[in-house]
């Protein structure tokens, strides 16, 4: 069987089995290298299809190059060089960021995300930073590693005020008498200032003046000055007295049974209640009672009995002829946190 080979073949064309060498059409045995270059692949430079004839082996492999960062976890040792860093995870920075005429925008999508810088020691495993909190203050407070905040400690809102744990240091200072009671701010001179902080204060050096209300005590209101309040119904309204030279003290106040009171502290598990024309002013008194305690039958000729202790002849009857007199004694009790017959003494 004969083949038909191409007219005018050029160097190198196959047709079946042969080569044409130029001269001849030969057959080559197969070999791993035919035709390969033992050159190591270009890197790093310019794209170019190139001018030279000669081609690699099929299973060739190019070299990383070491002066590119990995796309996946990249670890810069130099300096890096950037109009826009942006990046869909999270960077670790383990040197200096230096920006001269540029900016670090830190910026997360969603209305309730927090963008945050964070500053984490890997030694002690704590972090810290700033963040644009929800109230589109910067604030400062507690992170995890990834940089989301745990904690909101101090703040900067959108005025000049400076937030601390909800006490605003001015960002000015006070302009009226009553600018920090109106505006619940505390000066920012807690100690050469005149303004007690909002949050209470260690001791005052001088006197303490409340609003000026003119009223009088009996009208249908609170004064609008200085309050003592208790959180529920059981709960006493009160306040303490500590004399410190002596270290005595007692507490003063409203009880639940509306009446005032001192005691406690170092009067023990006890208090004592303040009569007024409250308890005596009215008749009948809503303190104090007479109870009956029994009718005692007293002959002529039996001496002085007392038969119930604490009680008073209220009435009697009868003759004293050889005959009895019956008399009636009641008790004469007050009320303070109950029922009690009045002793003798």
């Amino acid at each position: 069987m004969g083949i038909n080979f191409p007219d005018a073949p050029a160097l190198g064309q196959a047709h079946g089995p042969f080569t044409w060498d130029g001269v001849k059409w030969v057959t080559v045995p197969y070999v791993t290298d035919v035709g390969g270059s033992n050159a190591l692949p270009l890197m790093a430079g310019v794209a170019s299809p190139g001018a030279i004839s000669e081609y690699s082996r099929g299973d060739h492999q190019h070299p990383s190059d070491a002066t590119r960062a990995p796309v996946t976890s990249p670890v810069l040792t130099g300096t890096t060089t950037t109009d826009t860093l942006t990046t869909t995870a999270w960077m670790a920075i383990r040197g200096t960021i230096n920006t001269t005429s540029g900016r670090i925008v830190a910026q997360m999508p969603g209305a309730a995300d927090q963008p945050s810088l964070c500053c984490y020691s890997i030694d002690r495993a704590y972090a810290m930073g700033m963040f644009l909190d929800t109230s589109n203050n910067i604030a400062f407070g507690g992170m995890d590693a990834n940089g989301v905040p745990n904690s909101n400690i101090a703040r900067i809102d959108g005025v000049g005020n400076f937030w601390l744990n909800g006490t605003i240091v001015l960002g000015r200072d006070p302009i009226n008498w009553n600018d920090a009671a109106t505006k619940n701010y505390a000066d920012a001179k807690v100690y050469s200032g005149n303004y007690l902080p909002v949050s209470g204060g260690v001791k005052m050096s001088g006197l303490f003046y409340t609003a000026q209300q003119w009223v009088g005590v009996a009208h249908g209101g609170g004064a609008g000055t200085v309050e003592i309040r208790s959180i529920d119904a059981p709960s006493d309204s009160h306040m303490s007295f500590y004399q410190v030279g002596r270290g005595f003290a007692s507490n003063f106040g409203l009880s639940s049974d509306n009446n005032l009171w001192f005691g406690g502290w170092s009067h023990g598990w006890t208090a004592y209640k303040f009569w007024s024309t409250r308890e005596f002013g009215g008749f009948p008194a809503s303190n104090a009672r007479l109870v009956h305690a029994g009718d005692y039958n007293h002959p002529s000729f039996q001496g002085h009995v007392e038969p119930w202790g604490g009680s008073v002849v209220t009435g009697s009857s009868g003759y004293q002829a050889f005959t009895a007199i019956v008399h009636r004694y009641r008790y004469m009790q007050n009320f303070t946190s109950g029922w009690y017959t009045i002793g003798y003494v």
